[in-house]
């Protein structure tokens, strides 16, 4: 049975020249705009939080900073299991400061309690779409295909296809409201030890911290904290540092002396 879908002039401009390339809109439609950077001709991208490509591998993109608590492993770990995906084509970036993230803190133990629900959505909802992708491909009935690590399995006939040969299907597919979330009982992921994500580039020295950066004219501040707590500068003698090298300004902060240079 057909369905009927209204929509207005504005929403069929907006979702026609996103379709056309690729799906570049999910749960937060009235910011599909800012996703129109990525190579959409060439990926899935259903929501936030991954995006599959051709090759079949999955980017997932981390709101919260790794600092060696394994946030980059634990939380896409949660969208994996919903996606049914093949963990060694798991990839993980550094998300931006994309307010549709909500709160990108990283601290206080909370990432996964407070990601949990929204990362299993995520991946369930780039997996229903992927299953109904691969029905239309083979013109048969949904309920008998399913999606088991990386792949779109017929029950019936045991073709499969891979999550990258789905994606031009999958990209013409509305995005769901409503998915249903896998039974705990039949996790294969979640509470098991997976290969850490994104340790190679630490290996390497590729990886950049903050650190790391560098801007034209940046200058850098050091800062010498009272010795006791909650101490107040009583006086400084700044002379004798101005007059090195590099040394732009030295000046009172709450409880020190800053130098910047």
């Amino acid at each position: 049975m057909s369905k009927t879908y209204n929509i207005n002039r504005r929403d069929f401009i907006k979702y026609t020249g996103l379709t056309t390339a690729g799906l570049a809109f999910g749960f937060y439609i009235s910011s599909a705009g800012k996703l129109i950077a990525q190579d959409v001709k060439t990926v899935f991208s259903p929501n936030l939080w991954l995006q599959i490509d051709k090759d079949g591998i999955v980017t997932i993109t981390m709101h919260r900073s790794e600092m060696g608590q394994k946030v980059w492993t634990s939380l896409p770990m949660i969208v994996a299991e919903e996606l049914e995906a093949d963990w060694s084509k798991i990839k993980v970036v550094q998300g931006n400061l994309n307010e549709e993230f909500g709160s990108q803190v990283t601290g206080g133990s909370a990432s996964i309690r407070t990601s949990y629900d929204k990362l299993r959505k995520a991946g369930a909802t780039a997996r229903e779409m992927l299953i109904s992708a691969a029905a239309l491909e083979w013109g048969v009935e949904r309920e008998i295909c399913f999606a088991e690590n990386g792949y779109i399995l017929n029950s019936v006939t045991d073709n499969k296809l891979s999550f990258g040969q789905l994606i031009d299907r999958a990209n013409t597919l509305p995005v769901p409201k409503k998915v249903t979330l896998k039974d705990p009982k039949d996790f294969k992921i979640i509470g098991k030890s997976k290969k850490s994500l994104g340790e190679s580039s630490k290996i390497d020295g590729s990886l950049k911290y903050g650190f790391d950066l560098q801007f034209p004219g940046m200058l850098t501040a050091m800062v010498i904290h009272s010795p006791v707590v909650g101490g107040k500068v009583n006086s400084f003698d700044a002379s004798v540092a101005l007059k090195k090298a590099g040394v732009k300004k030295v000046f009172e902060i709450a409880n020190g002396i800053a130098i910047v240079g």
